[in-house]
């Protein structure tokens, strides 16, 4: 479910329906409780805030950018995600 919403934002991004993407990324946020397993939780909020990062960055909010792209790098750090540390 987290990966399709993401796809979804990402794809809303792509037309410029930046304030949809968003939208579509915040109500995310609300499934991360009922993963159950901690790595797949940790890799899911991994993707997810480096997908928030990229819609913010290309709302020209970089400040909010570069704060929730730190957190995503310290989560990867934090599980050895070398995808998200590359």
């Amino acid at each position: 479910v987290v990966v399709l919403c993401i796809q979804q934002a990402k794809f809303l991004s792509l037309l410029g329906k930046w304030l949809e993407s968003e939208e579509v990324l915040r109500q995310i946020a609300e499934i991360f409780e009922k993963i159950q397993e901690q790595d797949v939780r940790q890799r899911c909020r991994t993707m997810w805030l480096n997908a928030v990062g990229g819609v913010l960055q290309r709302q020209g909010r970089f400040d909010e950018a570069v704060a929730v792209l730190h957190e995503g790098i310290l989560i990867a750090e934090e599980i050895n995600d070398k995808k998200y540390l590359t």
